[in-house]
Formats: C-alpha cells, structure tokens, sequence
C-alpha cells in the first residue's frame, strides 16, 4: 500500500471533530499512552543569566490504548479483535494526539487508528489484520530477519549442537 493510501485511511485521517467518542484500534502489544502537549514561553536559567525558551507542557491525563497482548490465562478486560486491542475514547484526546503525531509511523503504518464506532474500527481491523508490527515472534524457517542472526556469530546461544566446537 501506497504512503498516500495509508495516511487516507479512516484512523489516519480520523473522524470529523464533534466532540464525542471513537473507538481506537491499537496493535501494539503493549498498549499506549496518548499524551497531549502544547508549547508555553519561558525563562531558563543558565550559567550566563536567563534565556527565553519555548518548552512543551503536558496537557491532561495520559490516555491508555489498548493492546493487543495479555497474560497466558487471563481473559481480557478490552476487546482484541485481529490483533488490534480496542479502547474508546474521547475524540477530542484523539485529534489532539493525531495532529502532533500525524506523521509518527505509529500512524503512517497503521498501527494505531480511530473509527467512529466499534463495528467500522472490527472492519478496518479485519482488513488490516496480516498487518506486521515488526514486534512478532521470529519464524526461525521463513522470517528474513533468521537469517541475519544465523550470519551474526550469535549462533549457539541455544541448545548446543554436534558440529560446535566444545570448551575444554
């Protein structure tokens, strides 16, 4: 896909601002944390005086995605659905958050995205769903990034073969 196509899906380009609520899919294991911040002017002090400097100012509480990762056992408290954990928020948090973060590759490449309702965000997750986060567990027959490790010297660091050489 294109990096125009990608900035034109509906997470990208969010839902129109009205003040109510989206559902965010995330595909991050973890989850993650939107922080809004904007810029107030300053005086720094230094070792020659005071300078005027723009710094960045946490507005509001951070806002916690869902991922798509959970304990072995556990039933989780969010919906994941493809790989995306789900988690609806306020759309004023979303805009804020995607207009500082519209070229993050979190948003270029998907891996966070808002829809106005939870059936569109299951939508777009299933058609995203092969998707990768680059955070999968490596696929030691047919992952290319094996292969690097098998050409780095970091070969025998597991279970030890006959054809290693043995210390003495």
């Amino acid at each position: 896909m294109a990096r125009d196509e990608q900035t034109k899906t509906p997470g990208a380009a969010g839902p129109s601002g009205s003040g109510g609520k989206v559902c965010v899919a995330c595909k991050l294991p973890a989850g993650l944390a939107l922080r809004a911040f904007r810029m107030r002017d300053t005086v720094e002090v230094t070792l020659g005086g005071t300078r005027d400097v723009r710094m960045a100012q946490q507005v509001g509480s951070p806002v916690k995605l869902n991922g798509s990762a959970v304990p072995i056992g556990i039933v989780p408290a969010h919906r994941i659905v493809h790989g995306y954990g789900l988690t609806v928020i306020d759309e004023d948090v979303w805009q804020a958050w995607l207009k500082d973060n519209k070229d993050s590759a979190l948003v270029v490449n998907a891996m966070v995205s808002a829809h106005p309702d939870e059936a569109s965000a299951v939508a777009w997750a299933s058609e995203n769903a092969k998707r990768p986060t680059g955070l999968e567990e490596l696929a030691q027959d047919k992952d290319p990034r094996a292969q690097r490790l098998l050409t780095s010297g970091l070969v025998g660091l597991g279970a030890r073969t006959n054809d290693m050489p043995q210390a003495n």
